[in-house]
């Protein structure tokens, strides 16, 4: 058993969000400072949820850039997936605190041993990372090596609704080989040699834009400035986003005693190789509206209401005008999207 206990005060997030009343990031501070005053360690400030669900946790970005402004105060912030941590990545989390529900049951539907604790899974999103490693001595001490092999893969969080919800737009495949020698040529003299390899590939996303303009908020309708954490993105490019990667590196390093003055020579080698197939086609701003071909698409892909003569494709541009209005048969009216599936 441990000589000590690690102990995270968990109240400014398990707490405040189940109490009716919301407290602005201020009030928030305050009983955080209270905390830390008390002579607690380490605080749970917050969790990046959506706002609309959990309302007491909007705002938990600048609550945690006003704890990481104070020196020695250790913060942690609740996860629930994906986009959460990329939410705490950007506001500056130090740590991150990931709880998997019902994990058990999960398993059992999915037939997933829930022993394999290198798998997350998050509605349909199954992630796996499994990471090999050896090392030791090749001959005696006088050299050393260190073999490393990595193979992420998630089928992603996303489809691209264009597609008809076939293929993830935000899959990942990483696979990483890296290897290490040192050779203790002699009591002056070690040699370092690294070299590695890697091969990703990943969707490349393009979607639907998010307006946040307040004068235009004014003027229009509220869709006009939205927040984009809270945002609820449509994948509808017309080509399957790719985007592969292959990186190869190389590096020796020699260090030389002479006389109680170190000599070291390293020469490094990158060399990196990409593929990108990505969908840029767009009737934005009307560079391209008066088109044959984004003309005829119009009158099946647009979302104007049914009623009034249109295709009612909600699903691909978000409501009528809330922000994009996408019209059948006009040229130079309505709001486009950056990256629609016309052509």
């Amino acid at each position: 058993m441990a000589d000590f206990v690690h102990i995270t005060d968990v109240g400014p997030r398990d707490g405040l969000q189940n109490q009716r009343q919301v407290l602005n990031v201020e009030q928030r501070l305050a009983l955080i400072d209270s905390l830390y005053a008390a002579g607690l360690a380490e605080v749970e400030v917050g969790s990046f949820v959506s706002p609309k669900l959990v309302p007491a946790m909007a705002n938990t970005d600048a609550v945690v850039a006003a704890v990481n402004r104070a020196a020695g105060r250790r913060a942690t912030s609740l996860i629930l997936n994906q986009r959460g941590y990329e939410l705490a990545r950007a506001a500056g989390s130090r740590s991150v605190t990931m709880v998997l529900y019902g994990i058990a049951r999960i398993c059992d539907e999915s037939g997933v041993d829930p022993k394999q604790i290198g798998r997350v899974m998050h509605g349909t999103t199954v992630a796996t990372n499994a990471v090999l490693t050896g090392k030791g001595a090749v001959v005696d001490d006088v050299l050393l090596g260190r073999l490393s092999i990595s193979q992420k893969e998630t089928d992603g969080h996303y489809s691209n609704v264009f597609r008809g919800g076939q293929g993830a737009v935000d899959y990942l495949e990483d696979t990483t080989i890296r290897g290490r020698l040192i050779w203790n040529a002699s009591d002056d003299v070690k040699v370092d040699l690294r070299a590695g390899n890697s091969e990703v590939e990943g969707g490349a996303i393009n979607f639907n834009a998010v307006f946040a303009i307040p004068q235009f908020e004014t003027f229009f309708n509220s869709s006009y400035y939205a927040d984009v954490n809270g945002h609820d993105f449509i994948f509808a490019n017309n080509v399957p986003g790719i985007n592969e990667q292959e990186t190869n590196e190389f590096s020796i390093k020699t260090d030389w005693d002479r006389d109680g003055v170190d000599v070291s020579l390293v020469v490094s080698y990158s060399d990196l190789e990409e593929f990108l197939l990505s969908d840029g086609t767009s009737a934005s701003f009307y560079a391209y509206d008066g088109t044959d071909s984004c003309f005829a698409d119009r009158d099946t892909l647009n979302n104007m209401p049914v009623g009034f003569g249109g295709a009612g494709r909600a699903d691909l541009f978000g409501d009528y005008f809330a922000p994009f209005g996408v019209n059948p048969g006009t040229v130079g009216e309505g709001v486009y999207g950056p990256y629609t599936p016309t052509s």
